[in-house]
Protein backbone atom coordinates (compact mmCIF):
# COMPACT_ATOMS: atom_id res chain seq x y z
CA UNK A 1 0.00 0.00 0.00
CA UNK A 2 1.21 3.51 -0.76
CA UNK A 3 2.59 5.67 2.03
CA UNK A 4 -0.44 6.84 4.08
CA UNK A 5 0.93 10.39 4.42
CA UNK A 6 1.29 10.64 0.66
CA UNK A 7 -2.24 9.33 0.12
CA UNK A 8 -3.61 11.77 2.68
CA UNK A 9 -1.85 14.70 0.99
CA UNK A 10 -3.27 13.62 -2.37
CA UNK A 11 -6.79 13.37 -1.00
CA UNK A 12 -6.55 16.71 0.81
CA UNK A 13 -5.11 18.59 -2.16
CA UNK A 14 -8.53 19.90 -3.31
CA UNK A 15 -8.85 21.76 -0.01
CA UNK A 16 -6.37 24.32 -1.29
CA UNK A 17 -9.23 25.64 -3.42
CA UNK A 18 -11.26 26.37 -0.30
CA UNK A 19 -8.97 29.12 1.01
CA UNK A 20 -10.26 31.81 -1.29
CA UNK A 21 -13.86 30.50 -1.25
CA UNK A 22 -14.08 30.37 2.55
CA UNK A 23 -12.46 33.77 3.03
CA UNK A 24 -15.79 35.53 2.56
CA UNK A 25 -17.70 33.26 4.94
CA UNK A 26 -18.07 34.03 8.63
CA UNK A 27 -15.92 31.92 10.92
CA UNK A 28 -17.25 31.55 14.46
CA UNK A 29 -15.01 30.79 17.41
CA UNK A 30 -16.58 29.84 20.74
CA UNK A 31 -14.05 29.07 23.50
CA UNK A 32 -15.20 27.65 26.81
CA UNK A 33 -13.76 26.30 30.04
CA UNK A 34 -15.27 24.00 32.66
CA UNK A 35 -14.03 23.41 36.20
CA UNK A 36 -15.38 20.31 37.95
CA UNK A 37 -14.79 18.94 41.43
CA UNK A 38 -15.56 15.22 41.93
CA UNK A 39 -15.58 12.95 44.94
CA UNK A 40 -15.64 9.22 44.19
CA UNK A 41 -15.66 6.42 46.74
CA UNK A 42 -14.05 4.06 44.19
CA UNK A 43 -11.90 6.23 41.96
CA UNK A 44 -10.18 3.30 40.21
CA UNK A 45 -13.38 1.27 39.75
CA UNK A 46 -11.98 -1.85 41.35
CA UNK A 47 -13.70 -4.63 43.30
CA UNK A 48 -15.02 -3.52 46.69
CA UNK A 49 -12.13 -5.05 48.67
CA UNK A 50 -9.65 -2.71 46.92
CA UNK A 51 -11.69 0.45 46.40
CA UNK A 52 -10.27 3.86 47.32
CA UNK A 53 -12.06 7.17 47.80
CA UNK A 54 -10.55 10.39 46.51
CA UNK A 55 -11.20 13.94 45.37
CA UNK A 56 -10.54 14.74 41.70
CA UNK A 57 -10.35 18.16 40.10
CA UNK A 58 -11.06 18.27 36.36
CA UNK A 59 -10.28 21.32 34.21
CA UNK A 60 -11.65 21.21 30.64
CA UNK A 61 -10.85 24.03 28.23
CA UNK A 62 -12.51 23.72 24.84
CA UNK A 63 -12.94 25.48 21.52
CA UNK A 64 -15.77 25.24 19.01
CA UNK A 65 -15.12 26.45 15.47
CA UNK A 66 -17.74 26.61 12.72
CA UNK A 67 -18.24 28.01 9.24
CA UNK A 68 -21.53 27.60 7.40
CA UNK A 69 -21.10 29.29 4.06
CA UNK A 70 -22.83 28.65 0.73
CA UNK A 71 -20.04 26.30 -0.43
CA UNK A 72 -18.36 25.18 2.78
CA UNK A 73 -19.78 23.64 5.95
CA UNK A 74 -17.29 23.06 8.74
CA UNK A 75 -17.65 22.47 12.46
CA UNK A 76 -15.19 21.23 15.05
CA UNK A 77 -15.21 20.86 18.82
CA UNK A 78 -11.99 20.21 20.73
CA UNK A 79 -11.73 19.65 24.49
CA UNK A 80 -8.73 18.93 26.70
CA UNK A 81 -9.59 17.16 29.98
CA UNK A 82 -6.95 17.65 32.68
CA UNK A 83 -7.18 15.87 36.06
CA UNK A 84 -5.65 16.55 39.43
CA UNK A 85 -6.10 13.45 41.59
CA UNK A 86 -4.39 10.63 43.47
CA UNK A 87 -1.25 8.94 42.20
CA UNK A 88 -0.88 5.24 41.46
CA UNK A 89 1.67 3.05 43.22
CA UNK A 90 3.34 2.40 39.89
CA UNK A 91 3.19 6.01 38.70
CA UNK A 92 0.59 8.63 37.97
CA UNK A 93 -2.64 7.72 36.28
CA UNK A 94 -3.52 9.41 33.02
CA UNK A 95 -3.60 13.13 33.79
CA UNK A 96 -5.13 14.35 30.58
CA UNK A 97 -6.85 13.28 27.41
CA UNK A 98 -8.26 15.01 24.34
CA UNK A 99 -11.58 14.84 22.55
CA UNK A 100 -12.16 16.07 19.02
CA UNK A 101 -15.08 15.90 16.60
CA UNK A 102 -14.58 17.69 13.28
CA UNK A 103 -16.51 17.52 10.00
CA UNK A 104 -16.07 19.26 6.67
CA UNK A 105 -18.14 19.23 3.48
CA UNK A 106 -17.46 21.47 0.51
CA UNK A 107 -18.64 22.10 -3.02
CA UNK A 108 -15.44 22.92 -4.91
CA UNK A 109 -16.90 23.00 -8.43
CA UNK A 110 -20.70 22.93 -8.69
CA UNK A 111 -22.10 19.75 -10.21
CA UNK A 112 -18.60 18.29 -10.48
CA UNK A 113 -16.10 18.31 -7.63
CA UNK A 114 -16.91 17.92 -3.91
CA UNK A 115 -15.15 16.98 -0.70
CA UNK A 116 -16.08 15.29 2.60
CA UNK A 117 -13.80 14.86 5.57
CA UNK A 118 -13.82 14.16 9.28
CA UNK A 119 -11.48 13.68 12.22
CA UNK A 120 -11.98 12.47 15.78
CA UNK A 121 -10.19 11.81 19.04
CA UNK A 122 -12.16 9.79 21.57
CA UNK A 123 -11.88 7.48 24.55
CA UNK A 124 -13.05 3.95 23.72
CA UNK A 125 -13.52 0.75 25.72
CA UNK A 126 -10.82 -1.88 25.22
CA UNK A 127 -13.10 -4.66 26.48
CA UNK A 128 -16.85 -5.00 26.78
CA UNK A 129 -16.16 -6.81 30.09
CA UNK A 130 -14.68 -3.82 31.90
CA UNK A 131 -15.87 -0.42 33.19
CA UNK A 132 -17.71 1.72 30.64
CA UNK A 133 -15.84 4.79 29.45
CA UNK A 134 -17.54 7.71 31.20
CA UNK A 135 -14.23 9.36 32.05
CA UNK A 136 -10.60 8.40 31.45
CA UNK A 137 -9.03 9.10 34.87
CA UNK A 138 -8.34 5.85 36.69
CA UNK A 139 -10.06 3.76 33.98
CA UNK A 140 -7.63 1.16 32.67
CA UNK A 141 -10.29 -0.05 30.22
CA UNK A 142 -10.12 3.25 28.31
CA UNK A 143 -7.85 3.89 25.33
CA UNK A 144 -7.50 6.88 23.05
CA UNK A 145 -8.56 6.32 19.45
CA UNK A 146 -7.70 8.83 16.72
CA UNK A 147 -9.34 8.69 13.30
CA UNK A 148 -9.39 10.79 10.18
CA UNK A 149 -11.11 10.42 6.83
CA UNK A 150 -10.67 12.39 3.59
CA UNK A 151 -12.88 11.84 0.55
CA UNK A 152 -12.79 13.89 -2.66
CA UNK A 153 -15.46 12.88 -5.15
CA UNK A 154 -16.95 13.74 -8.53
CA UNK A 155 -20.72 14.08 -8.86
CA UNK A 156 -22.58 15.09 -12.02
CA UNK A 157 -26.21 15.18 -13.07
CA UNK A 158 -26.79 14.05 -16.66
CA UNK A 159 -30.00 15.98 -17.26
CA UNK A 160 -33.08 13.93 -16.38
CA UNK A 161 -31.33 10.63 -17.15
CA UNK A 162 -29.06 9.91 -14.18
CA UNK A 163 -26.75 11.21 -11.48
CA UNK A 164 -23.29 9.65 -11.21
CA UNK A 165 -20.78 9.79 -8.35
CA UNK A 166 -17.15 8.63 -8.41
CA UNK A 167 -15.51 8.70 -4.97
CA UNK A 168 -12.07 8.05 -3.52
CA UNK A 169 -11.52 7.85 0.23
CA UNK A 170 -8.52 7.43 2.51
CA UNK A 171 -8.81 6.89 6.23
CA UNK A 172 -6.72 6.04 9.26
CA UNK A 173 -7.39 4.60 12.73
CA UNK A 174 -4.70 4.96 15.42
CA UNK A 175 -5.34 3.28 18.77
CA UNK A 176 -2.17 3.86 20.76
CA UNK A 177 -2.77 0.50 22.46
CA UNK A 178 -0.72 -2.65 22.04
CA UNK A 179 -2.70 -5.55 20.66
CA UNK A 180 -4.96 -3.53 18.35
CA UNK A 181 -3.07 -2.57 15.23
CA UNK A 182 -3.02 0.91 13.79
CA UNK A 183 -4.47 0.75 10.31
CA UNK A 184 -4.89 2.73 7.10
CA UNK A 185 -7.55 2.19 4.46
CA UNK A 186 -8.43 3.33 0.99
CA UNK A 187 -11.72 2.92 -0.84
CA UNK A 188 -12.82 3.54 -4.41
CA UNK A 189 -16.50 3.51 -5.30
CA UNK A 190 -18.96 4.41 -8.05
CA UNK A 191 -22.68 5.04 -7.74
CA UNK A 192 -25.23 5.80 -10.48
CA UNK A 193 -28.88 6.66 -9.75
CA UNK A 194 -31.56 7.02 -12.41
CA UNK A 195 -33.26 10.38 -12.96
CA UNK A 196 -36.87 11.53 -13.49
CA UNK A 197 -36.79 10.40 -17.13
CA UNK A 198 -37.50 6.81 -16.04
CA UNK A 199 -40.73 7.74 -14.27
CA UNK A 200 -42.03 5.22 -11.76
CA UNK A 201 -39.31 2.65 -12.46
CA UNK A 202 -36.01 3.79 -10.95
CA UNK A 203 -32.70 1.99 -10.87
CA UNK A 204 -29.28 2.30 -9.24
CA UNK A 205 -25.84 0.76 -9.60
CA UNK A 206 -23.19 0.67 -6.86
CA UNK A 207 -19.71 -0.87 -6.68
CA UNK A 208 -16.83 -0.38 -4.27
CA UNK A 209 -13.49 -1.88 -3.28
CA UNK A 210 -11.78 -1.27 0.06
CA UNK A 211 -8.29 -2.28 1.17
CA UNK A 212 -7.05 -2.09 4.76
CA UNK A 213 -3.40 -2.21 5.76
CA UNK A 214 -3.02 -3.21 9.42
CA UNK A 215 0.31 -3.26 11.25
CA UNK A 216 -0.52 -6.51 13.11
CA UNK A 217 -2.47 -8.57 10.58
CA UNK A 218 -2.17 -9.23 6.84
CA UNK A 219 -3.83 -6.81 4.44
CA UNK A 220 -7.56 -7.36 4.07
CA UNK A 221 -9.95 -6.33 1.34
CA UNK A 222 -13.67 -5.94 0.69
CA UNK A 223 -15.50 -5.72 -2.64
CA UNK A 224 -19.23 -5.17 -3.16
CA UNK A 225 -21.40 -4.73 -6.24
CA UNK A 226 -25.15 -4.07 -6.36
CA UNK A 227 -27.88 -3.38 -8.90
CA UNK A 228 -31.22 -2.18 -7.56
CA UNK A 229 -34.72 -1.36 -8.81
CA UNK A 230 -37.50 0.75 -7.31
CA UNK A 231 -41.07 0.79 -8.61
CA UNK A 232 -43.39 3.51 -7.29
CA UNK A 233 -47.05 2.69 -6.69
CA UNK A 234 -48.70 6.03 -6.20
CA UNK A 235 -47.00 8.88 -4.35
CA UNK A 236 -46.44 7.17 -1.00
CA UNK A 237 -45.45 3.56 -1.67
CA UNK A 238 -42.67 1.86 -3.62
CA UNK A 239 -41.42 -1.71 -4.09
CA UNK A 240 -37.66 -2.29 -4.05
CA UNK A 241 -35.32 -5.10 -5.00
CA UNK A 242 -31.63 -5.64 -5.66
CA UNK A 243 -29.09 -8.28 -6.63
CA UNK A 244 -25.36 -8.16 -6.03
CA UNK A 245 -22.12 -9.88 -5.10
CA UNK A 246 -19.90 -9.57 -2.00
CA UNK A 247 -16.32 -10.70 -1.58
CA UNK A 248 -14.19 -10.41 1.58
CA UNK A 249 -10.58 -11.42 2.14
CA UNK A 250 -10.00 -11.59 5.93
CA UNK A 251 -8.79 -15.11 6.71
CA UNK A 252 -12.17 -16.78 7.16
CA UNK A 253 -12.67 -19.60 9.65
CA UNK A 254 -12.80 -22.23 6.93
CA UNK A 255 -16.16 -20.94 5.71
CA UNK A 256 -17.38 -19.01 2.70
CA UNK A 257 -16.57 -15.31 2.63
CA UNK A 258 -18.04 -14.39 -0.75
CA UNK A 259 -21.19 -14.96 -2.75
CA UNK A 260 -24.29 -13.56 -4.40
CA UNK A 261 -26.82 -11.42 -2.57
CA UNK A 262 -30.42 -10.36 -3.11
CA UNK A 263 -33.20 -8.55 -1.27
CA UNK A 264 -36.80 -7.42 -1.77
CA UNK A 265 -38.66 -4.79 0.19
CA UNK A 266 -40.66 -1.60 0.25
CA UNK A 267 -40.56 2.13 1.10
CA UNK A 268 -43.61 3.84 2.59
CA UNK A 269 -43.77 7.62 3.03
CA UNK A 270 -47.37 8.61 3.87
CA UNK A 271 -46.25 12.15 4.75
CA UNK A 272 -43.30 14.35 5.66
CA UNK A 273 -43.50 13.11 9.26
CA UNK A 274 -43.29 9.37 8.55
CA UNK A 275 -40.94 7.12 6.60
CA UNK A 276 -40.62 3.33 6.73
CA UNK A 277 -38.10 1.31 4.71
CA UNK A 278 -37.76 -2.46 5.06
CA UNK A 279 -36.36 -5.39 3.10
CA UNK A 280 -35.44 -9.04 3.48
CA UNK A 281 -32.99 -11.11 1.49
CA UNK A 282 -29.89 -13.25 1.65
CA UNK A 283 -26.11 -12.82 1.61
CA UNK A 284 -23.31 -15.38 1.71
CA UNK A 285 -23.55 -15.39 5.52
CA UNK A 286 -27.26 -16.27 5.55
CA UNK A 287 -30.61 -14.50 5.77
CA UNK A 288 -30.45 -10.71 5.91
CA UNK A 289 -32.96 -8.08 7.07
CA UNK A 290 -33.14 -4.29 7.21
CA UNK A 291 -35.58 -1.87 8.84
CA UNK A 292 -35.56 1.90 9.20
CA UNK A 293 -38.71 3.52 10.58
CA UNK A 294 -39.07 7.15 11.65
CA UNK A 295 -42.17 9.03 12.75
CA UNK A 296 -42.73 12.35 14.48
CA UNK A 297 -45.62 14.36 15.84
CA UNK A 298 -45.65 17.80 17.43
CA UNK A 299 -44.69 16.27 20.77
CA UNK A 300 -42.87 13.02 19.92
CA UNK A 301 -40.15 11.57 17.69
CA UNK A 302 -39.84 7.81 17.10
CA UNK A 303 -37.03 5.80 15.54
CA UNK A 304 -36.62 2.02 15.04
CA UNK A 305 -33.69 0.47 13.15
CA UNK A 306 -32.36 -3.01 12.43
CA UNK A 307 -29.46 -4.07 10.21
CA UNK A 308 -26.93 -6.85 9.71
CA UNK A 309 -23.54 -6.57 8.04
CA UNK A 310 -19.98 -7.83 7.89
CA UNK A 311 -17.83 -5.32 9.75
CA UNK A 312 -14.94 -4.86 12.20
CA UNK A 313 -13.92 -2.61 15.07
CA UNK A 314 -12.09 -0.03 12.93
CA UNK A 315 -15.13 0.44 10.67
CA UNK A 316 -17.26 1.16 13.74
CA UNK A 317 -14.74 3.76 14.92
CA UNK A 318 -14.92 5.54 11.55
CA UNK A 319 -18.72 5.33 11.48
CA UNK A 320 -19.60 5.43 15.20
CA UNK A 321 -22.34 3.03 16.20
CA UNK A 322 -24.39 5.41 18.30
CA UNK A 323 -27.84 6.88 18.65
CA UNK A 324 -27.39 10.61 18.12
CA UNK A 325 -29.32 12.66 20.70
CA UNK A 326 -29.18 15.77 18.50
CA UNK A 327 -30.71 13.91 15.55
CA UNK A 328 -33.59 12.70 17.71
CA UNK A 329 -34.25 16.19 19.08
CA UNK A 330 -33.86 17.81 15.67
CA UNK A 331 -37.24 16.59 14.46
CA UNK A 332 -38.96 17.94 17.57
CA UNK A 333 -37.49 21.42 17.02
CA UNK A 334 -38.39 21.44 13.32
CA UNK A 335 -41.66 23.34 13.60
CA UNK A 336 -40.21 26.01 15.91
CA UNK A 337 -36.96 26.46 13.95
CA UNK A 338 -37.42 25.80 10.19
CA UNK A 339 -33.93 27.10 9.38
CA UNK A 340 -31.42 24.20 9.73
CA UNK A 341 -28.68 26.33 11.27
CA UNK A 342 -30.98 27.99 13.82
CA UNK A 343 -32.42 24.58 14.67
CA UNK A 344 -28.96 23.10 15.16
CA UNK A 345 -28.05 25.92 17.54
CA UNK A 346 -31.30 25.51 19.48
CA UNK A 347 -30.79 21.75 19.83
CA UNK A 348 -27.18 22.26 20.91
CA UNK A 349 -28.21 24.84 23.51
CA UNK A 350 -30.91 22.53 24.85
CA UNK A 351 -28.52 19.58 25.21
CA UNK A 352 -26.02 21.76 27.06
CA UNK A 353 -28.64 23.27 29.34
CA UNK A 354 -30.18 19.94 30.31
CA UNK A 355 -26.97 17.93 30.52
CA UNK A 356 -28.13 15.33 28.02
CA UNK A 357 -25.33 13.18 26.57
CA UNK A 358 -24.42 13.68 22.89
CA UNK A 359 -25.35 10.04 22.24
CA UNK A 360 -27.81 7.71 23.88
CA UNK A 361 -26.84 4.44 25.55
CA UNK A 362 -25.64 1.96 22.97
CA UNK A 363 -23.72 -1.28 22.58
CA UNK A 364 -20.00 -1.21 23.42
CA UNK A 365 -17.64 -1.23 20.45
CA UNK A 366 -14.82 -3.18 22.08
CA UNK A 367 -11.32 -3.66 20.64
CA UNK A 368 -10.84 -6.58 18.26
CA UNK A 369 -8.75 -7.28 15.16
CA UNK A 370 -11.32 -9.75 13.83
CA UNK A 371 -14.13 -9.47 11.29
CA UNK A 372 -17.59 -10.37 12.52
CA UNK A 373 -21.19 -10.59 11.42
CA UNK A 374 -23.02 -7.88 13.34
CA UNK A 375 -26.78 -7.89 13.85
CA UNK A 376 -27.97 -4.72 15.52
CA UNK A 377 -31.31 -3.32 16.70
CA UNK A 378 -31.99 0.17 18.04
CA UNK A 379 -35.16 1.98 19.10
CA UNK A 380 -35.59 5.45 20.58
CA UNK A 381 -38.38 7.89 21.34
CA UNK A 382 -38.35 11.52 22.47
CA UNK A 383 -41.41 12.80 24.35
CA UNK A 384 -41.91 16.52 24.83
CA UNK A 385 -44.19 18.11 27.41
CA UNK A 386 -44.81 21.71 28.41
CA UNK A 387 -41.94 21.65 30.93
CA UNK A 388 -40.28 18.29 30.41
CA UNK A 389 -38.47 16.06 27.93
CA UNK A 390 -38.05 12.30 28.08
CA UNK A 391 -35.73 10.22 25.89
CA UNK A 392 -36.17 6.43 25.97
CA UNK A 393 -33.91 4.07 24.04
CA UNK A 394 -33.22 0.35 23.73
CA UNK A 395 -30.56 -1.59 21.87
CA UNK A 396 -29.46 -5.14 21.15
CA UNK A 397 -26.45 -6.42 19.24
CA UNK A 398 -25.01 -9.84 18.41
CA UNK A 399 -21.56 -10.38 16.92
CA UNK A 400 -20.38 -13.69 15.45
CA UNK A 401 -16.68 -13.88 14.62
CA UNK A 402 -15.87 -14.64 10.99
CA UNK A 403 -12.06 -14.55 11.14
CA UNK A 404 -9.50 -16.42 13.25
CA UNK A 405 -9.01 -15.74 16.98
CA UNK A 406 -5.26 -15.68 16.37
CA UNK A 407 -5.66 -12.04 15.28
CA UNK A 408 -6.59 -11.17 18.90
CA UNK A 409 -3.88 -13.22 20.63
CA UNK A 410 -1.74 -10.15 21.39
CA UNK A 411 -4.79 -8.22 22.61
CA UNK A 412 -6.43 -10.83 24.86
CA UNK A 413 -3.69 -13.34 25.65
CA UNK A 414 -4.00 -17.14 25.38
CA UNK A 415 -6.42 -17.54 28.31
CA UNK A 416 -9.07 -15.21 26.84
CA UNK A 417 -8.43 -15.62 23.12
CA UNK A 418 -12.01 -16.86 22.53
CA UNK A 419 -13.67 -14.12 24.59
CA UNK A 420 -14.82 -12.25 21.48
CA UNK A 421 -15.79 -15.29 19.37
CA UNK A 422 -19.50 -14.65 19.76
CA UNK A 423 -20.91 -11.89 21.95
CA UNK A 424 -24.35 -10.55 22.71
CA UNK A 425 -25.27 -7.16 24.19
CA UNK A 426 -28.59 -5.60 25.07
CA UNK A 427 -29.67 -2.67 27.19
CA UNK A 428 -31.90 0.36 27.65
CA UNK A 429 -31.80 3.92 28.94
CA UNK A 430 -34.27 6.51 30.20
CA UNK A 431 -33.43 10.23 30.39
CA UNK A 432 -35.86 12.72 31.92
CA UNK A 433 -35.46 16.48 32.07
CA UNK A 434 -37.80 18.87 33.88
CA UNK A 435 -37.68 22.67 33.57
CA UNK A 436 -38.04 24.05 37.12
CA UNK A 437 -37.89 27.66 35.94
CA UNK A 438 -36.42 29.72 33.13
CA UNK A 439 -32.85 29.03 34.25
CA UNK A 440 -32.92 25.70 36.10
CA UNK A 441 -33.43 22.08 35.00
CA UNK A 442 -33.60 18.81 36.92
CA UNK A 443 -32.21 15.83 34.99
CA UNK A 444 -32.31 12.14 35.82
CA UNK A 445 -30.95 9.18 33.90
CA UNK A 446 -30.98 5.40 34.24
CA UNK A 447 -28.94 3.14 31.96
CA UNK A 448 -28.47 -0.62 31.96
CA UNK A 449 -26.43 -2.85 29.66
CA UNK A 450 -25.68 -6.59 29.68
CA UNK A 451 -22.79 -8.19 27.79
CA UNK A 452 -22.41 -11.94 27.30
CA UNK A 453 -19.63 -14.00 25.77
CA UNK A 454 -21.46 -16.96 24.28
CA UNK A 455 -18.20 -18.89 23.85
CA UNK A 456 -16.79 -18.53 27.38
CA UNK A 457 -19.95 -17.88 29.43
CA UNK A 458 -18.63 -14.63 30.89
CA UNK A 459 -21.27 -12.00 31.68
CA UNK A 460 -20.92 -8.31 32.47
CA UNK A 461 -23.79 -6.14 33.77
CA UNK A 462 -23.47 -2.34 33.69
CA UNK A 463 -25.87 0.07 35.41
CA UNK A 464 -25.71 3.84 35.85
CA UNK A 465 -28.07 6.03 37.85
CA UNK A 466 -27.63 9.79 37.67
CA UNK A 467 -29.39 12.90 38.96
CA UNK A 468 -28.25 16.42 38.19
CA UNK A 469 -29.41 19.99 38.77
CA UNK A 470 -28.37 22.40 35.99
CA UNK A 471 -28.51 26.17 36.42
CA UNK A 472 -28.03 28.76 33.67
CA UNK A 473 -26.86 31.91 35.49
CA UNK A 474 -26.62 34.00 32.33
CA UNK A 475 -25.93 33.56 28.65
CA UNK A 476 -22.31 32.57 29.25
CA UNK A 477 -22.18 31.09 32.73
CA UNK A 478 -23.79 27.83 33.88
CA UNK A 479 -23.40 25.43 36.77
CA UNK A 480 -24.25 21.83 37.64
CA UNK A 481 -24.44 19.56 40.70
CA UNK A 482 -24.66 15.80 40.11
CA UNK A 483 -24.86 12.56 42.06
CA UNK A 484 -24.11 9.26 40.33
CA UNK A 485 -24.03 5.55 41.12
CA UNK A 486 -22.42 3.10 38.73
CA UNK A 487 -21.88 -0.66 38.85
CA UNK A 488 -20.21 -3.01 36.40
CA UNK A 489 -17.47 -5.58 35.83
CA UNK A 490 -14.06 -4.40 37.09
CA UNK A 491 -12.36 -6.47 34.34
CA UNK A 492 -12.70 -9.72 32.43
CA UNK A 493 -10.80 -11.48 35.25
CA UNK A 494 -12.31 -10.05 38.46
CA UNK A 495 -15.69 -9.33 39.99
CA UNK A 496 -17.84 -6.22 39.82
CA UNK A 497 -17.20 -2.71 41.09
CA UNK A 498 -19.57 -0.24 42.72
CA UNK A 499 -18.89 3.51 42.54
CA UNK A 500 -20.78 6.38 44.14
CA UNK A 501 -19.78 9.92 43.25
CA UNK A 502 -20.87 13.52 43.65
CA UNK A 503 -19.63 16.40 41.54
CA UNK A 504 -20.11 20.12 40.96
CA UNK A 505 -19.11 22.04 37.85
CA UNK A 506 -19.05 25.59 36.52
CA UNK A 507 -18.83 26.31 32.78
CA UNK A 508 -17.95 29.64 31.18
CA UNK A 509 -18.53 30.18 27.46
CA UNK A 510 -17.07 33.14 25.60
Amino acid sequence: MANPSRRAALALAPLALLVSQAAGAAWKFAPEVEAREIYSDNVRRTVSSRNEGAWITEITPGLKVSNYGPRVRFDALYQLHYFIGPSDANGDKTRSYSELAARLSAALVDDWLYFDGSASISQQAVSAFGPRVTRAFGNENAAEVRTWRASPYLRHRFGNTATAELRYEVDSVQTGRSGLGNSDGQTASVRINSGPRFGDLGWNVFAQERRIDDELTPETSEANALFGLRYSIGRTFALTGDVGYDKYDYGALGGVNEGRSWSAGMIWTPGVRTRVEANAGRHFYGDSYFLSANHRTRATAWSVNYSDSVTNTRSQFLLPSTVDTASMLDSLFLSAFPDPEERRQAVDAYIRATGLPPTLADSINYFSNRYFLQKQFRAAVVLRGARSRMVLSAHAMKRDALSSAVADSALLGPSLMNLNDNTKQHGASALWSYRLNSGMDLNTALEANRTESLSTGRVGNHTTMRMALNRQFDRRLSGMVEVRRETGPASAFTGKFVENSVSAAVTMRY
